[in-house]
C-alpha cells in the first residue's frame, strides 16, 4: 500500500512516483530498457474503468503529450479532463492553478 505520508514528509514527486510503481509491482526499467516494454503492451482496456476518473494535463507536456490524455477521457466511460494552462509533466505540483488541480483531484477521490 502506498504510504501518502511518507511523500509528504518529503515532498518528493519522484518519492511518490517509486511508491506507485513499488505499490503496484512495476520494476522501475529506466531509459531505451523502460520504453521498450510499452511495446508489449497490447490495449490498456481503459473502456473498462469504472470508477471517476479525474486526467490531469499540462498543454505543454512534451513527456506524456495532451493528444494521449485526449485519447484516454475519450476512452474511460466517467473521466474528467482537467487541462493546466501552461503546465509540463509536472503541473499538477509546479504551476499556480496546482492548489486547485489537487483540490478537485482530492473531491474526486473523496466522491
Amino acid at each position: 500500500m502506498i504510504q501518502p505520508a511518507a511523500h509528504e514528509r518529503t515532498g518528493s514527486a519522484a518519492d511518490l512516483h517509486a511508491a506507485l510503481l513499488d505499490a503496484l509491482g512495476i520494476e522501475r526499467a529506466g531509459g531505451e530498457a523502460g520504453w521498450a516494454q510499452f511495446g508489449a503492451i497490447g490495449s490498456l482496456e481503459l473502456e473498462r474503468v469504472t470508477a471517476p476518473t479525474l486526467l490531469v494535463q499540462g498543454k505543454v507536456d512534451t513527456d506524456v503529450t495532451p493528444d494521449h490524455s485526449d485519447r484516454a477521457a475519450a476512452a474511460i466511460p466517467i473521466a474528467e479532463l482537467l487541462r493546466l494552462d501552461g503546465g509540463t509533466h509536472l503541473a499538477f505540483w509546479t504551476r499556480t492553478e496546482a492548489t486547485a488541480a489537487q483540490a478537485r483531484a482530492l473531491s474526486v477521490l473523496r466522491g
